[in-house]
């Protein structure tokens, strides 16, 4: 379709309004990239898989999606040997952990209906529950790493509670 057409359509508007229901960034911006189809079996694919996924929302309810982030950009950098910082990390974890309410959310429902277009979508989600596991062990919060993170930090942190009741001990000594 061009462009004048789209403009007549007022095509952007429409499709400003679909990317304001979205609810994470990821969706958002494939909301931001449709464009419309000639095709007519891919336009009929998509009206299916719509109706199957308000039908899907219907008996349901609204995914659990609170806590989605974008973590494109730490997967990027992760894929070239990246490192991440410890907010990218949490990131990861709490996504993968979204991921997973997401799949058993939609194996509850599957159990008592079968959805052929949407449910091999649900099913193309690899879970990677280990990494979410050792995440959620070594990453407390957004800012900080656990104390056993790893061995060596664990011997860090301990040397460092060893000095600092030292330091105080000195110093009140000094006071005293």
């Amino acid at each position: 379709m061009n462009t004048k057409s789209l403009i007549t359509l007022e095509f952007n508007k429409i499709r400003d309004l679909l990317t304001e229901k979205a609810i994470s960034p990821m969706g958002k911006a494939l909301c931001q990239e449709l464009l419309p189809s000639a095709n007519f079996v891919a336009v009929q694919r998509g009206q299916e898989e719509t109706a199957q996924a308000l039908n899907f929302l219907m008996k349901m309810g609204s995914l659990p999606l609170g806590g989605i982030r974008d973590i494109r950009p730490a997967v990027q950098r992760a894929e070239m040997s990246g490192m991440l910082m410890i907010e990218e990390l949490f990131g990861v974890g709490e996504f993968i952990y979204v991921c997973g309410k997401v799949v058993r959310y939609a194996k509850a429902q599957a159990k008592r209906d079968y959805f052929d277009i949407i449910d091999p979508q649900f099913d193309s989600i690899r879970l990677v529950a280990e990494l979410e596991k050792e995440i959620s062990r070594c990453i407390q919060n957004e800012r900080d790493i656990a104390d056993d993170a790893s061995p060596k930090l664990s011997e860090i942190r301990r040397g460092m509670k060893v000095t600092s009741s030292r330091i105080n001990e000195a110093l009140n000594s000094v006071i005293h």
